[in-house]
């Protein structure tokens, strides 16, 4: 039998296109070349004929048909979708399951089950713009079918069955208006729909043409699908890409944990780089250098652990190009093993240890105190230790604070004693020492640990004493009746096992006071600093009605000076001030008192030092 002379057939002529690249089914492995993986192409076997377009289709019994169809359209529509090899390759030619089969001792073909029979090998050798099948005898497979038209044949003058893509042959960029002209060629009246937004169909001189708008800065890969009667026949795709220099991202950290992470790389000169976190918020914008491209941001940290995601991305012409993600590792996170939570610790000394960070500081202090009770750094096997110091009975709570690489803080709190109060000495907020009352019911409040008796006793004669309770918020309260007399009180706390107490409270009732012996802390021979002089002592501090005891310091030597007068304060003690000059001086005090008389100390001799 002779084998036919292939007829070369231009690109505008077959209807045949490639849908998939696929690995070969394992019938068809059974005779292929094992020394690489097998491809297959999805693909019509079609072929021109004089009298219009045949393409194989399959009959209702299984049979292979070549029909007759007036235009490529019509036949690819009607004609059945093959797997075969691709170029290069040997397989199998099926489907619906079933492998096209060289029919013993007979030219033609049939569809049978696969065997990975040597009768079932076609190898496909490119040819032209196509591909034509040859059978394991060496017969190139072509359109040759008997009169009822139930095979296909080998044998005749007829061209080949070719397998041929439409092609993109290029792409015209205009970067201005963001668009691109895309051509190519296919088969006269074949649709092609470019990215599912533009749809353009085969001329009859087999090009085509369309323009892609809205492009991306960057690269921009369009899709082109080949589609005819409603059946996708292909896919290429065409790059229209609007050149930017590359954006190049990457994070480091500073030589000191308190150094911010910073996101650097490059960009297109003078273009916006933006770093975003995962959820859009921005951390940080600069320009890249006008020359280089270089950039450099220093980016706030999650104060959180683990790898947290950015997107850094460039704005160019008011137009951003698709973001870099980068994964910005800032260490482990923190962990206290020692103390537990809520540990119960009866006084002494209390130790930190856990887990952080790699060179991350940690620093622990009581909460709501200023100060730290110890500070260390994470060790490179990311463990870590605090001296113990001292810790009481009652509650504590302490914060424990990781600054790992970046800046990143983070925190664990840490309670011990839960539920023990703190003790707290007793403190006075009224009636303080040296007060007055007035006669009748009489309040003393404060503040102690809460819990606790406060007890109020009068010191300076026989009288009995009062008694309160410490309130959960730590304050008290206590009322007492005080006669028209002078007091002198004591505040005793008793909690949790010990007392403490305030003595020597002195209060007078309203408009009265103190009386004390009239007395000077100067002394004969004294020196002072030149300038103003201060003069203290005790005097009358007994009020009677609107008169009350003065002190006036007088210079007896020499002659001259003016005289300075003061008033006892209601305690008994007085103050006042003078200038003076180098001297010698002479100075005596004189006091008149609530009742009018008059007495005199000094004369005392001063002089400067």
């Amino acid at each position: 039998m002779r084998i036919p002379r292939w007829i070369g057939i231009g690109l505008a002529m077959p209807l045949v296109v490639a849908c998939s690249a696929l690995h070969a089914p394992a019938a068809e492995a059974a005779t292929a070349d094992h020394s690489r993986a097998q491809t297959t192409i999805t693909t019509l076997l079609t072929q021109q004929m004089s009298d219009g377009v045949r393409s194989t289709t399959v009959a209702g019994d299984g049979s292979v048909l070549g029909k007759r169809y007036s235009s490529w359209g019509t036949a690819a529509s009607n004609g059945a979708i093959f797997t075969a090899p691709a170029p290069g390759d040997t397989g199998t030619i099926a489907t619906g399951g079933r492998c096209l089969t060289i029919r013993t001792g007979s030219d033609y073909y049939y569809l049978q089950d696969c065997t990975g029979a040597a009768s079932q090998s076609f190898m496909a050798v490119a040819w032209g713009t196509g591909v034509k099948y040859v059978d394991s005898r060496g017969m190139e497979v072509q359109y040759w079918g008997p009169p009822s038209g139930t095979a296909i044949a080998l044998g005749g003058a007829a061209a080949g069955i070719v397998f041929s893509t439409f092609s993109v042959d290029g792409s015209r960029v205009d970067p201005a208006t963001r668009t691109a002209s895309i051509t190519g060629h296919g088969v006269p009246g074949q649709v092609l729909v470019l990215d599912d937004d533009v749809q353009v169909t085969v001329a009859a001189d087999s090009t085509w043409t369309a323009t892609v708008r809205g492009l991306n800065l960057g690269v921009n890969r369009v899709r082109v699908e080949a589609w005819t009667g409603g059946n996708l026949l292909g896919t290429q795709y065409a790059n229209a890409d609007i050149d930017v220099t590359p954006l190049t991202a990457a994070a480091t950290f500073g030589t000191r944990v308190t150094d911010r992470a910073t996101v650097s790389g490059s960009a297109e000169t003078g273009a916006t780089v933006v770093v975003r976190d995962a959820g859009g918020h921005e951390l940080g914008r600069t320009t890249a250098n006008g020359t280089t491209g270089r950039y450099s941001i220093a980016i706030a940290a999650p104060n959180a652990p683990g790898t947290v995601s950015v997107s850094v991305a460039q704005i160019v012409g008011g137009d951003e190009t698709a973001p870099i993600l980068l994964g910005i590792d800032y260490g482990d996170e923190l962990d206290v093993t020692s103390p537990i939570n809520d540990l119960i610790v009866s006084g002494g000394t209390v130790g930190f240890t856990g887990t952080g960070a790699h060179d991350a500081q940690i620093t622990v202090q009581e909460q709501g105190r200023p100060g730290f009770l110890g500070a260390t750094t994470v060790l490179a096997n990311g463990r870590w230790s605090i001296a113990p110091f001292a810790a009481d009975r009652n509650e504590h709570t302490y914060v424990v604070t990781q600054t790992a690489p970046g800046a990143n803080v983070t925190t664990q709190t840490i309670r011990i004693n839960p539920g023990a109060v703190a003790r707290a000495d007793v403190r006075q907020t009224n009636l303080f020492d040296g007060s007055t009352f007035r006669v009748g019911t009489n309040t003393f409040t404060g503040t102690g640990t809460p819990g606790g008796t406060i007890t109020l006793a009068v010191t300076n004669f026989a009288s009995g004493s009062v008694s309160t309770t410490v309130k959960t918020d730590g304050t008290w309260s206590v009322a007492r009746n005080l006669g028209n007399g002078t007091y002198v009180m004591s505040i005793t706390q008793s909690a949790q096992g010990s007392t403490d107490s305030i003595t020597g409270i002195t209060l007078t009732p309203a408009g009265a006071g103190v009386k004390k012996e009239f007395t000077t802390t100067t002394r004969d021979g004294d020196r002072y600093r030149e300038g103003i002089v201060t003069f203290t002592g005790t005097g009358d501090g007994i009020t009677n009605g609107q008169q009350q005891a003065t002190v006036t310091l007088r210079v007896v030597v020499p002659n001259g000076f003016a005289s300075v007068t003061t008033r006892v304060a209601s305690d008994g003690t007085w103050s006042l001030t003078r200038n003076m000059g180098s001297g010698p001086y002479t100075i005596q005090f004189v006091q008149v008192d609530s009742s009018g008389a008059t007495t005199t100390i000094g004369p005392f001799t001063v002089r400067a030092q």
